[in-house]
């Protein structure tokens, strides 16, 4: 009868277990059966309304499916709209009303639970009570969908009334695991290591639960949950109650007819029983992984059989040899006095002798102690990288070249130059976060760090990707933004990340034209360029390309359709080279046409120069679309000329840049600067369209997605290649003002630098400056203009004004700041030049007598 009464609760599906729950409340028995389908009959919101807006279950997560349901309460397969985890929440129905002490011990014990962090523990989140009303649908009897049957639930005679009645239920947020021992042991005969591994965590497991001073009390197969890893979980702790410690003496009211029949230890009959009748079940479980029994018949007559005091084994269970520690620790726990029972850490030490750590895969026991981030081999895995010993020659290795002063404050020129242009066309600065989850990119040049939580993350590497997961997880439909940030590349082996400064322009909208969007981002790129390299002795070029242009290109020269995304991808990452990378790259073998790909990485014009010669070398099957890409790309350019009124710098079709252009969906730009007496050209900036990347991002995320469409076109624009290109163009800007050791030059140098920064000048005052350094300042490009105060009221005035070589003057105070005549022999319209340069603003006439003037005041 047992046997058919335990069998009638298994049921064949792809993942069931039963499970049984007691508590001063209530009892209840629940059926677990995970479909992949989702029914609304199945699922508890659809037949039950919160009686309080707030509800934490609504509202923070989303119901997938129903794993299993009983009399009393039910488990739920819910997704949680924060971190988009899958987790199970046993939802159990409570007989007393809301505030009742046994519910507020009941949440206790569920609290102690979620307290417990193991390995092999199914973890227990969180739990929580709330107040939901009964829909009118009938739960004697309701159609599942996922099955085309009929579900039939039993309720108690103490049904709380009448539909609508408000009911307290009790909210457990579980672990979700796929399976259970039950169906592993009867799905497959296991290995003996493999017996050994289960095992072994299995007591691992218990041995933690009776060090926190619980007996589990229900110990058997159905019991202990196995997630995808293939590690064991003790779960379902419905009828453990905590033990004081004494044989007998349990801290709480339990009922005598506990646990699963087959399973329960003798003395739980009595009542009087301590942690030891875990250790019975725990023989019987081990019995059932090592011997496997054919049908529901045989395994009721087996277990029957080791059940008796006299411990009768099947004749067919005779283990020898390495095997020999099966039958001699089941003998030991199935003993029916508790005190003979064989002590688990006894366990753990002759399965360590049976099988020590060295035949285990080492590289599975790491993946398995990282599997839980809250479990404590994790925590120590994590503690262990920390703790390492850093090597003396680390401080090496991560120090970055120092730049110079003088490149330093050009440098900072540029980029103030830079955001300028941005801000004149209408973009706030908007940064976005240092750090993303590591999933957010698998490139092999990614720079990954690691939290002491053990979370992965990645430095910057991608602005586009970046800024565009910040627009999708915020849900931004419309910014323009500005940023200059730091990107990272892998430095090699123990060194430090390579940096790059990037300054970054970004227009999001929800208008899927784009051509309007593409034309006012290039028109951006042209400010930028136009203003920061002028075009003398070289020319500045903005080439224009398309996605699908490139696409055409690789389908052309022999590149198979299923290697595309891995072509473009390269290409994208291979730096300025474009297409031409692939000779280098193992496509090469598959046979590709170099010569033609040669041949159009070569052609760069107008839209009406390119367009026969590119079709003509393209496949009939490319040209629609490539004419299409085409078509575009001549409507963005006419757009920028004749609409935004753009005339320079030059623009043109060309196919030889591609940087990452497998981060691109569109129109591709690329600002490239042509030296006349180098052979190479230097690329500036680039950017592009991503929409693409915000589509796949707004599909990927989980709960919240963003309720209108994004698109995205941005560019990049690289300062410190315009340092490289053209330092001398960026003029001196720096004044910088020495003088003696004493309190009144020193008060004197003070108000001269005070009054020149309110003016706009920079300044920098030197009270220990030596003949060496000061020579240094007259030779440094970036000095504007050197003040030296001498003994005696009389200065030297070392300028660069009106000439490259700086030009020394020795003045008396009174002279210097006389402004009637100016002492100092340069044009004044060469100054006015010369600071509107610096500090791009329009300066009065009165400008320079004014600063001249104002000094007799300070003085």
């Amino acid at each position: 009868m047992a046997e058919h009464e335990e069998n009638a609760k298994i049921q064949k599906s792809s993942c069931s277990l039963e499970v049984q729950f007691e508590s001063p409340s209530s009892s209840f028995e629940i059926k677990f059966e995970c479909s992949n389908s989702r029914s609304d009959a199945s699922c508890f919101s659809s037949r039950h309304n919160p009686a309080d807006e707030n509800s934490r279950y609504k509202n923070d997560f989303e119901e997938l499916c129903a794993l299993g349901e009983g009399a009393f309460g039910r488990v739920m397969k819910v997704l949680h709209k924060t971190d988009q985890q899958e987790y199970a929440v046993k939802i159990v129905e409570l007989k007393y009303p809301y505030n009742h002490e046994s519910n507020k011990k009941l949440k206790k014990e569920a609290e102690f639970l979620a307290s417990l962090s193991h390995n092999n523990i199914v973890r227990y989140h969180a739990s929580w009570i709330e107040t939901w009303t009964k829909s009118s649908c009938n739960l004697e009897q309701c159609t599942d969908e996922s099955t085309g049957g009929t579900e039939k639930t039993s309720l108690s005679s103490d049904d709380h009334g009448s539909t609508g009645s408000v009911i307290p239920y009790l909210f457990i947020q579980m672990e979700l695991c796929t399976t259970t021992l039950r169906s592993v042991i009867d799905s497959k005969h296991l290995g003996h290591e493999e017996v050994a591994k289960l095992f072994f965590d299995i007591v691992q497991g218990l041995k933690y639960v009776h060090q926190n001073g619980i007996c589990h009390r229900d110990l058997n197969p159905n019991n202990i949950l196995v997630n995808s890893e293939g590690r064991p979980k003790i779960g379902d702790f419905g009828l453990a109650r905590l033990t004081s410690g004494q044989c007998g003496k349990p801290t709480t009211l339990l009922s005598k007819d506990v646990g699963t029949e087959l399973y329960r230890a003798p003395e739980l009959t009595s009542g009087d029983y301590d942690s030891c009748a875990d250790l019975y079940s725990l023989g019987i479980i081990l019995f059932e992984l090592c011997h496997q029994m054919k049908t529901g018949q045989e395994r009721s007559k087996v277990l029957s059989n080791l059940r008796c005091e006299a411990i009768i084994f099947p004749d067919d269970f005779q283990p020898v040899g390495k095997l020999s520690w099966q039958k001699e620790i089941c003998s030991y726990l199935l003993k029916h006095p508790p005190a003979e029972r064989m002590k688990l850490d006894k366990i753990l030490q002759v399965l360590s002798e049976e099988y020590p750590l060295q035949e285990f895969n080492i590289s599975e026991i790491m993946d398995l102690a990282l599997v839980d981030p809250e479990s404590k081999s994790f925590k120590k895995v994590i503690e262990s990288c920390f703790n390492q010993d850093v090597k003396k020659n680390a401080d090496i290795n991560y120090i970055t070249p120092r730049i110079e002063s003088t490149e330093a404050h050009t440098l900072n020129s540029i980029i103030r130059f830079i955001e300028n242009v941005f801000c004149k066309y209408g973009a706030s600065h908007q940064q976005t976060p240092l750090l993303t989850p590591s999933e957010m990119g698998n490139e092999s040049t990614l720079v990954q760090l690691m939290t002491r939580d053990g979370i992965l993350v990645n430095l910057p590497h991608n602005a586009r990707v970046d800024f565009a997961r910040y627009v999708v997880v915020e849900d931004i439909p419309l910014l323009t933004r500005y940023n200059t940030l730091q990107t990272y590349g892998e430095g090699g082996s123990r060194s430090h990340p390579k940096p790059k400064i990037e300054c970054v322009y970004d227009h999001i909208t929800s208008d899927s034209d784009s051509l309007v969007a593409d034309a006012q981002v290039l028109s951006v790129l042209a400010a930028v360029f136009n203003g920061i390299l002028p075009e003398e002795h070289s020319t500045n070029l903005i080439a224009v390309n398309h996605r699908d242009l490139v696409k055409a290109v690789l389908l052309s020269v022999g590149v198979k359709e299923d290697h595309l995304s891995t072509a473009l991808e390269y290409i994208g990452r291979s730096g300025y080279d474009g297409l031409k990378g692939l000779r280098t790259n193992q496509l090469r073998k598959e046979g590709l046409d170099m010569i033609k790909l040669e041949r159009i990485c070569n052609m760069s014009g107008t839209h009406d120069q390119m367009k026969d010669l590119f079709l003509q070398e393209i496949d009939a099957d490319c040209r629609k679309q490539s004419e299409m890409a085409m078509g575009h790309l001549k409507a963005v350019c006419l757009y920028y000329s004749d609409v935004i009124g753009n005339r320079t710098p030059q623009i043109c079709l060309s196919l030889k840049w591609c940087n990452n252009v497998h981060c691109y969906s569109g129109v591709m730009f690329t600002a490239v600067r042509t030296h006349e007496d180098k052979r190479t050209d230097i690329v500036i900036a680039d950017g592009g369209r991503y929409d693409d990347i915000l589509t796949h991002l707004r599909a990927n995320r989980k709960g919240k997605v963003p309720k209108k469409a994004q698109y995205g076109c941005g560019i990049s624009v690289y300062p410190e290649r315009v340092l490289e290109i053209q330092n001398d163009f960026w003029p001196p800007e720096l004044v910088v003002l020495t003088c003696p050791k004493n309190k009144d030059s020193q008060k004197l140098v003070f108000a001269t630098a005070r009054k020149l920064r309110m003016m706009g000048f920079n300044c920098r005052e030197e009270f220990h400056a030596e003949a060496q350094q000061i020579e240094a300042y007259k030779c440094d490009e970036n000095v504007l203009c050197l003040i030296e105060y001498l003994p005696g009221g009389m200065m030297n005035v070392t300028h660069k004004f009106s000439n490259v070589n700086p030009i020394t003057q020795q003045l008396s105070i009174g002279q210097f700041f006389n402004p009637n005549p100016p002492t100092i022999n340069i044009r004044q319209e060469e100054v006015l030049s010369m600071f509107a340069v610096n500090f791009n603003q329009n300066l009065s006439a009165d400008f320079l007598s004014d600063m001249f003037s104002g000094m007799q005041v300070i003085v």
